[in-house]
């Protein structure tokens, strides 16, 4: 990949190399889990033939007791 996208940042392993991730602590990754892993980062995105309110309903019960910082936001279908 790497020579196929010389001036992209696809050319960068997904996972990172060797390299960058000998470098990583776990005070870092721990750090950055807390930071990115929150509820006001989950979306949710449904496609295709189904039930709006039995969707909503499962999307409630599976991620509606998640407490964040922010506003939750309510989207309508």
């Amino acid at each position: 990949l790497q020579n196929l996208y010389q001036k992209l940042p696809y050319r960068y392993p997904i996972l990172g190399s060797r390299e960058t991730v000998s470098k990583f602590t776990v005070e870092a990754v721990k750090e950055f889990y807390k930071q990115t892993y929150v509820p006001e980062n989950i979306y949710v995105v449904i496609c295709g033939n189904f039930d709006t309110a039995e969707a909503r309903n499962l999307i409630e019960k599976g991620f509606g007791n998640l407490k964040g910082k922010r506003k939750r936001v309510t989207v309508r279908f």
